[in-house]
C-alpha cells in the first residue's frame, strides 16, 4: 500500500474479520452471560462455594440459554475470540505500520497556560464546535505526540480547539486510547484508534473549521 493520505482509508472494512459468537445476543442475554462468567470466576478462585446459591443461579442461567437452543458454556469459551474480533473491527489492519500523510483539525490535549503551545494532540478530519456534539468516530481520530512544543499562533487571540489545521507525516499504527478533551464549553470524551509517530508536522496558515 502507498502512503495513507485519505481519512476514509482508516475506516474498518470487510477485512476486519467475520462476525462473532455474540452477534445477535440481546442486552439481557449479555448481562446473563456476564453474570455467569463472574459466578464461574468466583467459584474457581475460591471466593464462593461450589454448592451455594451462586451455583444455583449459574445453573438457572445455563438452563435459560439451553431452553433457547444455545450453549452458554460454549459462548463463554468464545470470549477471547470475541474480544480479538472487536479489536480487529476497530481499525483497518492494512494501514498498520504504513506511512501516513494526513491533514486535519487539531484538538490539543496539553495546551499550556499561555494558550499558545502544546505537544500532545488529536488530529481528526472534522470536529464539532462544542462539547454537546458527538465526538468523531474513533477510527477517524489519531493521537500525535510531537517531539517538541508546537507554537500555535504568535498572540493570545488565536483560534480555539478544532479551528487549527495541521498536516502530519509519519508511521501509523493501531493504538487505542481515550482522552478528556477540553473545549470552550466543557469536556468531551474522545477515543482514538490510531497513533502516528511524526517525522514531519506543518501548521496550516488558516483555519479549516467546517
Amino acid at each position: 500500500m502507498s502512503a495513507v493520505r485519505r481519512w476514509e482509508t482508516l475506516v474498518p472494512g470487510s477485512s476486519s474479520g467475520p462476525g462473532n459468537a455474540y452477534d445477535g445476543l440481546s442486552e439481557a442475554e449479555m448481562r446473563q452471560l456476564a453474570a455467569l462468567a463472574r459466578i464461574r470466576w468466583l467459584i474457581k478462585t475460591g471466593r464462593d462455594t461450589p454448592d451455594g446459591t451462586s451455583r444455583q443461579e449459574a445453573d438457572r442461567i445455563v438452563q435459560s440459554f439451553a431452553a433457547r437452543g444455545t450453549d452458554a458454556d460454549w459462548l463463554l469459551s468464545q470470549r477471547e475470540a470475541v474480544q480479538q474480533n472487536r479489536i480487529r473491527r476497530s481499525f483497518n489492519p492494512d494501514v498498520e505500520g504504513k506511512r501516513a500523510e494526513l491533514s486535519g483539525l487539531v484538538l490539543p490535549l496539553d495546551l499550556g497556560a499561555d494558550g499558545r503551545q502544546f505537544t500532545r494532540f488529536l488530529l481528526t478530519p472534522q470536529l464539532g464546535a462544542c462539547s454537546h456534539e458527538p465526538p468523531p468516530p474513533h477510527h477517524q481520530v489519531v493521537l500525535i505526540e510531537a517531539g517538541s512544543p508546537i507554537t500555535t499562533w504568535p498572540d493570545t487571540t488565536g483560534p480555539g480547539a478544532g479551528e487549527l489545521a495541521l498536516s502530519v507525516a509519519g508511521s501509523i499504527r493501531f493504538a487505542p486510547s481515550s482522552h478528556r478533551a477540553y473545549l470552550v464549553d466543557g469536556v468531551l470524551r474522545v477515543d482514538a484508534s490510531y497513533t502516528v509517530e511524526p517525522d514531519d508536522l506543518e501548521l496550516a496558515a488558516s483555519s479549516l473549521t467546517p
